[in-house]
């Protein structure tokens, strides 16, 4: 007999040593590479939007599948333009009046916490957010929502292979236990946790940090120039306001104005 929840774990564990041997071709890759990944995504997404919403609302019978594509419209294409000229990697503000340079350090790699009550929008806008800030990312899924949502994932590393990234920057765990979750979220550097009262408390449990800043540190430019200060930032998911994103209602089969991560 397989032990489910040891095998969970050990897949769990192996994910995240992959996604975090990837994240740093993201930081090498540089802003413009990036940009045009996210952008390619979004792309994909508003292809597939109808496909990946038919398969969520059938797989987990929650919602219209009308209404969760929008949902993978606003989670995809309405988000990346959101953030199209939003700095994310490297040297991300320079103030050459104070002499202060922000340099966007990445978190590493962070957890996604998928519900089944829209579970391929959420995939999308956590993967999107994630690999936008030079971050890898591992996906939980809900035991009722697994194939939908690893369709989502199988689509986005179909991506990241045409423009020459790593695919284990993004992984979904295949066998998702409790236990394996929580060791996901053990082991990662954030999480991103979406559901109900009893996953946020168990995320806040973790031990595992929603954010991280470094201490600034001040180094000269050279013996003769004057001090400039570098201030590390932890370039960690975006967060837009829930305005900003908002798809207003233009048809019954619209849904009302909401965060892409509900």
């Amino acid at each position: 007999m397989v032990d489910k929840d040891l095998l969970s774990i050990q897949e769990t564990r192996a994910l995240v040593r992959a996604a975090r041997a990837a994240q740093p071709a993201l930081v090498e890759a540089g802003q413009e590479r990036v940009d045009a990944l996210v952008d390619a995504i979004a792309k994909v997404g508003v292809e597939m939007a109808e496909e990946l919403a038919k398969m969520a609302s059938e797989e987990t019978g929650f919602g219209k599948w009308q209404d969760k594509k929008q949902k993978n419209i606003l989670a995809s294409e309405k988000l990346v333009s959101y953030y199209k000229d939003t700095k994310s990697v490297g040297i991300i503000n320079e103030d050459t009046e104070k002499k202060i340079v922000e340099i966007a350090t990445p978190m590493g790699v962070i957890a996604g916490l998928i519900p089944s009550t829209n579970p391929t929008s959420t995939t999308l806008y956590k993967a999107i957010i994630s690999l936008k800030s030079a971050n890898g990312i591992v996906f939980s899924p809900h035991p009722s929502a697994v194939k939908c949502i690893t369709a989502t994932v199988n689509m986005i590393k179909g991506v990241l292979k045409a423009m020459d990234f790593p695919e284990d920057l993004v992984g979904v765990i295949s066998v998702p236990t409790l236990e394996g979750t929580d060791q996901l979220m053990k082991i990662v550097d954030m999480i991103l946790a979406t559901g109900g009262n009893a996953m946020v408390k168990a995320a806040y449990s973790s031990g595992t940090p929603p954010s991280v800043w470094v201490p600034v540190t001040c180094l000269p430019l050279s013996s003769e120039a004057p001090m400039w200060m570098l201030r590390f930032r932890r370039s960690s998911p975006p967060r837009p306001s829930t305005t900003a994103l908002s798809v207003p209602p233009s048809s019954p089969s619209s849904p009302k104005p909401a965060s892409p991560t509900r």
